[in-house]
């Protein structure tokens, strides 16, 4: 079994979703230099859905752009997303 975590991903209603979206600012939050559209996503899965992952078992491959090797886990990631639509981040206690 292999899990997929994707990153942030573009899709059309994205703009909609968050006010005075800024694509390049976005870019440049991102060490790839980019943000992912969903045939990026659906790339990763097909790979992992290939003969080509077969001894690939047990793993969760991140295609977040390399988001998660920049990101700082202090006390901020745990704050509350803004944008119209979302349920945002909820603590456990």
């Amino acid at each position: 079994m292999v899990g997929l975590a994707p990153g942030s991903v573009v899709v059309e209603n994205y703009p909609l979703l968050y006010q005075n979206y800024d694509r390049d600012a976005h870019q440049r939050a991102i060490p790839a230099g980019f943000v992912a559209d969903p045939d990026d996503i659906a790339n990763a899965a097909l790979f992992l859905a290939s003969e080509s992952a077969r001894y690939i078992v047990g793993q969760t491959l991140i295609a977040d752009g390399g988001t998660t090797a920049w990101m700082a886990f202090g006390e901020g990631h745990k704050d509350r997303l803004s944008a119209a639509g979302d349920i945002g981040y909820l603590p456990t206690s």
